[in-house]
């Protein structure tokens, strides 16, 4: 049977799971602590986050953009696609920010194999794009 608070329990799972791997806890890269943030990321993205949450978890996922290395392009697609999810589900809480990762999600995104998730990233793109309240257009560095 179907239990009301189950997408709840398994977001809070999914954001301590990414919080237990964190290299503030003393892990490192590589091995099962990314296999379960790819993971953790992947079900985020199935799970609506919405309001100062949101922004608290994209803090939290954006330092698995930057990861070097083929080993993490997963990790770093699924990451690139739940802050898309991130910025459809709260733009006006995440717009604000969009300057401070908007270059490594674009570079990630170029990157990623056309998908209907790559597809709802740059929705969450258009989106914060849209809702963006500074003076001016986003810079739009190049990604080619």
């Amino acid at each position: 049977a179907f239990e009301p608070d189950a997408p709840a329990r398994a977001r809070l799972c999914a954001v301590q799971t990414i919080d237990s791997s964190s290299p503030a806890k003393g892990c490192s890269d590589g091995g099962a602590h990314d296999d379960a943030n790819n993971n953790a990321v992947w079900l985020l993205t199935k799970l609506r986050v919405e309001g100062p949450a949101a922004v608290e978890l994209a803090a939290k996922v954006l330092p698995f953009l930057r990861r070097q290395g083929d080993n993490y392009q997963i990790l770093k697609e699924n990451t690139a696609v739940l802050i898309g999810c991130l910025g459809c589900w709260a733009p006006q809480e995440l717009a604000p920010h969009l300057d401070q990762f908007l270059a490594t999600w674009l570079g990630v995104l170029a990157s990623t194999r056309d998908s209907l998730e790559k597809e709802q990233a740059f929705l969450g793109l258009y989106t914060l794009l849209e809702r963006r309240t500074e003076g001016g257009p986003a810079p739009l560095p190049p990604i080619c």
